[in-house]
């Protein structure tokens, strides 16, 4: 069967005279006679798939004798798969169960495969003939899902359908040379199959039609979105928030007649899966309009909006969907009175934003206190709403300047009006969103400790006291966001009433919260006066030394305020908060220093310095933890170098790298030092005698935090020292980071810092000469070291580091890598260098004892060899090859010898005769027998 095709390619080739395609027809039919002729005789699944492969080599080949077009190959391959898989349905006992089951396994993979040759092969057929492919496959799929219902052919329907709409469109604007709407009648396809999905009763489909709605309502919006934008351009028509120009009468039909078909489809989707969403969904919706859609398709969206809510029945947690309709329309009627009047429309955007956030605020007030967790349409709501809150003073802002033409009179009541509105509007927002998650914390408290269902907006843990952290990340950005774009949004100093807002309405529900929500209000309180000092110091006319002692003062005045808190408040569900939150002001207090390092002494330098070390020593009240000691080492060390750098660099005269080296080396010992002698803040490990450290309290067991973020800080002071001059220094501070490490690692891997400071000693050394190659003897010095350690640890039966080895095949994988492409510049000291480091990698691959490496090491190092040699030749690579067939035959003779001498095991063919088990206790030599591993027993089994 396989010599068939090679034989009809010798006659092409020796003797043939007329043409290929004649030849290949004849050889064709000759393999299909032969293999339906095999097919009698052995029913196997594989002849099958033979069967089919002739078949379709029959088609082809009477397609190229005819010498029809390319089309006709598809279309000829498609009328095939439909002839075969009909068979196979309709005639199924007359079939060998063989034969139906290769049919059907042929089928489900030739018909994609022919769509998919069909693409690839797109640019040498026409759109309508790719169309008209993709016309029959969706045909043949048809068929079938009518036949079978399956699932698989559905989805084929779907795409194939898809894909022809798409060629046909492809090819009326070619033909019209106008490609503006090529993704339009794709779009329009997709809305029409929701609309039949969400009105006519298909329950025989082979998926839920909701969830198709939902899909099929998802895969429609990147072409209308592109179709929108494609139409707008072709006519120049503006969205509302930068323009007025609507593009003509003819723009604003289509763009209203493509909104409505969106928002009904919308609609028939809300009716089923997204009714509890959907007032949040029409405000979001309403928002991004003002920034894609002139302003009568967008009046249209909003009127279409308001309608959706007005049809849909009361929802269940407590929204008033006639509020919501309201809410939605005003604007609309606003925003029409303004395109009338010719007059801009940023007021609208605006009392839609106040309408949104009012609806949610009432729905919330509304909805009675129960303690029932709040339902996943609330919380969707209030992380919707909160990026509203972030988008619609951004388009606000945009919309006056644009009204304006970029020159905003500041001091205008117009302009004051609408900065009072942004920000009761953001005020509005949080507390809003402040009010859900005091209900959800609410609700946590009175749920049972037995229940675990999981509650919205919450990540899934197995603590009674769960914590909703999608809901309190988007506050937490969404605060941050505000805070951050409020001066560019508010200019002349009114970016204090979109802070002064978001105080009110955290203030809204201070005395009625709950203590878990009380946390968060401080915390939210203490991060609006921040960021208000923060634009106060950055808008003044300060120094900026005395702007960050100033904002390193605040942040450390915050931290030591959540430390009281926790001291003397007893809010027990807010500790971790507030430890949390006093963590991250003492972190910004160490940054905000940072700008006071100088090289002389200040009297803000000073002032920094005892700030850091007053608070690093307050932090002492706090519960010993990890966290709070790396933060009172890093304190430490910011304060010691506030002091220590400009005295050494500055009064002493020393070098910056010296003075980086002594200061490096100080906080070093001093992080070392703290660590051993202040009580543990871990648990004690229960180790083996084995595993004890002999160094005690000093080894790396004690204060693990703390002790490596001082090592931590040394890496950054110590950084420039190691690459500065002289090389006494740089040596010098090798040496101490690896000392550093040494005493931070466990007993038992004390001697890989060692062994990599060597290396880097011996590297640092070679760039100091300005020797060639100096990486190349750094990672072969590495290697080099590794496999030593490794040999030695084996020697010493003690368990080899397979990170240590991974860490040396990679790095020699690289080397010959790089005499491969750069071996030419090498000498052959290099080249030598690089066998005798491959050759130690071998020994202590070959004392692993991992057959497959040994091979790859062995094939590398007779790579290098032949390499150093001649290069690669015919004759190299004829030694290699027979040096890597040796090798496998000795690793089969080894096994094989391996296995006579080894008792058989059970999965070899061995069949001992049976014998009768000795009598219990019957032990003629009086020795304890020895027990037999299960794997060496031998299997009885018939």
């Amino acid at each position: 069967m396989a010599l068939i095709p090679l034989c009809g390619l010798a006659i092409y080739n020796l003797m043939w005279p007329l043409s290929g395609a004649l030849l290949w027809l004849l050889v064709s039919l000759v393999g299909t006679l032969a293999v339906f002729g095999s097919l009698t005789l052995m029913k196997a699944r594989v002849m099958i798939y033979l069967a089919v492969a002739f078949i379709v080599s029959d088609v082809l080949a009477v397609s190229k004798t005819m010498q029809v077009g390319l089309i006709w190959y598809f279309v000829s391959l498609l009328l095939l798969a439909t002839a075969l898989a009909l068979i196979q349905r309709l005639a199924p006992a007359q079939l060998p169960v063989q034969l139906t089951r290769g049919i059907n396994d042929s089928a489900r993979v030739f018909v994609p495969v022919t769509m998919l040759a069909a693409i690839v092969m797109g640019t040498r057929l026409h759109f309508w003939e790719t169309a008209l492919i993709f016309v029959l496959g969706t045909l043949y799929a048809v068929v079938f899902v009518a036949l079978d219902r399956s699932f698989y052919f559905y989805v084929q329907a779907r795409f194939y359908s898809l894909l022809a709409t798409l060629y046909f469109t492809l090819w009326l604007c070619e033909y019209l040379n106008n490609y503006v709407y090529v993704l339009l009648p794709a779009a329009i396809l997709l809305l029409i199959s929701c609309f039949i999905l969400g009105l006519v009763s298909l329950q025989a489909l082979p998926w839920s039609p909701s969830k198709d709605l939902m899909v099929t309502l998802s895969v429609a919006q990147p072409p209308l979105i592109f179709s929108v934008a494609a139409v707008m351009v072709d006519a120049h028509a503006e969205p509302t928030l930068f323009g007025s120009s609507s593009g003509g009468w003819g723009t604003t039909l289509v763009l209203s007649l493509l909104v409505t078909l969106n928002m009904a489809a919308f609609g028939l989707a809300g009716r089923s899966r997204l009714k509890a969403h959907t007032p949040a969904l029409a405000f979001l919706l309403g928002t991004l309009g003002f920034l894609a859609l002139p302003t009568i398709p967008l009046v249209v969206l909003l009127l279409g909006l308001a309608a959706l809510c007005v049809m849909l029945k009361p929802l269940s947690h407590g929204t008033q969907l006639a509020g919501v309709a309201g809410g939605l329309a005003l604007p609309a009627l606003l925003l029409l009175v303004s395109h009338i009047t010719d007059s801009h429309g940023y007021w609208a955007l605006l009392f839609l934003g106040l309408s949104a956030a009012v609806c949610y605020l009432y729905a919330e007030l509304a909805t009675p206190m129960t303690a029932e967790t709040p339902s996943s349409a609330r919380a969707f709501s209030a992380i919707t709403l909160l990026a509203s809150g972030v988008i619609t003073p951004v388009l606000l802002s945009i919309g006056v300047d644009v009204a304006y033409r970029y020159r905003v009179i500041s001091g205008s009541l117009e302009y004051g009006a609408l900065s009072v509105g942004i920000a009761s509007y953001l005020g509005l927002i949080i507390a809003g969103a402040l009010l859900t998650l005091d209900r959800t914390y609410r609700a946590l408290a009175t749920r049972p400790v037995h229940q675990k269902a999981p509650v919205a907006g919450q990540i899934y843990t197995h603590s009674s006291h769960q914590t909703p952290y999608m809901l309190l990340t988007a506050l937490y950005v969404s605060v941050s966001l505000i805070l951050i774009t409020a001066p560019a949004v508010l200019v002349g100093h009114r970016d204090y009433l979109i802070y002064a807002a978001l105080l009110l309405g955290t203030l809204a529900i201070f005395w009625k919260a709950s203590p878990r929500t009380f946390s968060h209000l401080g915390i939210l309180i203490r991060l609006y006066l921040l960021w208000s000092v923060f634009q106060l110091a950055v808008s003044s006319s300060l120094f900026y030394l005395h702007t960050a002692l100033i904002i390193t003062f605040l942040t450390a005045l915050l931290s030591a305020c959540s430390l009281l808190l926790i001291r003397f408040h007893k809010l027990s569900r807010s500790t971790s908060a507030e430890l949390t939150t006093g963590l991250v002001f003492g972190w910004i207090a160490l940054l905000a220093a940072l700008p006071l390092i100088q090289t002389d002494i200040r009297g803000t330098a000073l002032l920094g310095a005892l700030l850091l070390t007053g608070l690093a020593l307050l932090w002492q009240v706090a519960p010993r933890r990890p966290a709070v000691s790396s933060l009172q080492v890093a304190l430490a060390a910011s304060a010691l170098t506030l002091l220590g750098y400009p005295l050494l660099a500055g009064n002493l005269r020393l070098s910056d790298a010296l003075s980086l080296l002594l200061l490096g080396t100080l906080i070093l010992a001093g992080s070392k030092t703290w660590a051993a002698l202040s009580p543990s803040t871990q648990p004690a490990a229960v180790i083996s005698p084995q595993q004890e450290d002999y160094l005690g309290r000093w080894g790396y067991g004690c204060n693990t935090t703390a002790a490596r973020t001082g090592l931590t800080l040394a890496h950054l002071y110590l950084f420039y020292p190691l690459w500065a001059e002289p090389l006494a220094l740089s040596c010098l501070a090798i040496l101490i980071l690896t000392a550093g490490w040494w005493v931070q690692v466990a007993p038992q891997m004390r001697i890989y810092p060692p062994l990599v400071g060597i290396n880097l000693l011996l590297f640092r050394v070679l760039v100091e000469n300005e020797m060639r190659g100096a990486f190349l003897y750094f990672t072969q010095a590495l290697v080099f070291s590794f496999s030593l350690l490794l040999i030695f640890n084996i020697i010493r039966r003690q368990k080899p580091s397979l990170a240590l080895y991974g860490t040396a095949l990679g790095l020699q994988a690289f080397g010959t890598l790089y005499l491969m492409v750069a071996g030419w510049a090498l000498t052959w000291g290099d080249r030598l260098i690089i066998v005798l480091v491959t050759l130690v990698l071998l020994v202590a691959t070959v004392l692993l004892k991992h057959k497959i490496l040994v091979i790859l090491v062995a094939a590398m190092l007779s790579y290098q060899v032949l390499y150093i040699v001649g290069g690669l030749n015919i004759f190299s690579l004829f030694v290699l090859g027979f040096a890597l067939i040796g090798l496998v035959i000795w690793r089969l003779l080894a096994r094989d010898e391996t296995v006579q001498t080894q008792p058989h095991l059970p999965g070899q063919h061995f069949h001992p005769q049976p014998t009768a088990p000795p009598p219990e206790g019957n032990n003629l030599g009086g020795a304890q027998q020895p027990s037999t591993p299960p794997w060496r027993k031998p299997d009885h089994t018939p």
